[in-house]
């Protein structure tokens, strides 16, 4: 349903192939919305164009290449030196293309016309730029429009009637769905709170905090997040706008490890006997987890 794209394969775009799965994209879109109006941070990564395109279209704004680089930055790069390109009336011999995609699908090259007959119709100087805007419409909208109609439609579900989606940008959007990577966890220590017999000097929780954030590289810190949470990113404001609480789940030994509820931002962490046995316990449970994203 989705593949690896942009820089490093880093964020998640439609498969162009894949129109026959409206109900589980519909299905994700839900979900989307749902995490937004329900204030919940999630761990994916989608590129910034498909915030974009998911305000309403009042507020959507022309596609640039800079839209095209979230998603293919050497498409990007090509596109915007053939419209950079001097001699303007060499542009034709130099890139010697055509108004026409091609692409692999399945293993099976396709091909199609952004124009009619325009297998036929050569990139100039005098047209180029009319060529990248229909390879951009292409690229972000007419190649992926099953499949994020479907997306759509079920974030609407959700999201449609909101009228904060109306006072949103994109770069807000994202950021109320995925969180900020800026991670302050002294700011997380003063917000946290303790059940089942833990407090703030008890001495399992001082080991907790100067482990996490004197031991603790930006990685581990990240992968504790997770751990307890579901998301490596804080919520805007930043780790002190976050609700968390860390319980008491027994007595611990080596092999004793924590363990969390993410839904409800908990950790259950054993009291361990001394603080070396803790990082040695809390460094194992953060490191062999595993949870799921889409593929």
């Amino acid at each position: 349903m989705f593949k690896r794209v942009g820089p490093n394969e880093s964020v998640l775009w439609f498969k162009e192939g894949v129109t026959w799965s409206d109900q589980e994209y519909m299905l994700i879109g839900t979900l989307l919305g749902l995490a937004l109006y329900n204030s919940v941070l999630l761990d994916i990564n989608f590129p910034a164009i498909l915030y974009k395109k998911l305000l309403p279209s009042s507020q959507q704004r022309k596609y640039s290449l800079r839209d095209v680089a979230s998603i293919d930055p050497e498409l990007a790069q090509g596109l915007q030196k053939l419209i950079d390109y001097q001699p303007a009336e060499e542009v034709e011999n130099v890139f010697s293309c055509f108004f026409q995609v091609a692409w692999t699908e399945f293993g099976t090259n396709r091909t199609v016309e952004l124009i009619p007959n325009g297998s036929q119709v050569s990139v100039t100087g005098d047209n180029r730029s009319d060529y990248m805007e229909k390879y951009v419409a292409w690229v972000l909208d007419l190649s992926v429009a099953k499949q994020f109609c479907a997306f759509r439609k079920g974030f609407d579900r959700v999201m449609k009637d909101a009228a904060v989606i109306e006072m949103l940008r994109a770069e807000d959007l994202e950021l109320l769905l995925t969180g900020t990577p800026e991670l302050d966890f002294r700011a997380l220590e003063t917000v946290t709170s303790y059940a089942g017999g833990y407090h703030a000097s008890h001495k399992t929780i001082i080991a907790f905090w100067k482990v996490v954030q004197r031991k603790f590289d930006a990685e581990c810190q990240r992968k504790l997040l997770m751990f307890a949470t579901g998301s490596i990113k804080a919520p805007i404001g930043g780790l002190g706008n976050l609700t968390f609480k860390v319980h008491k789940n027994g007595t611990g030994s080596m092999g004793h490890l924590p363990t969390s509820h993410t839904c409800f931002n908990t950790l259950l962490l054993p009291e361990y006997s001394s603080e070396e046995v803790l990082e040695h316990c809390l460094r194992l449970a953060i490191s062999e987890c595993e949870g799921f994203g889409l593929q």
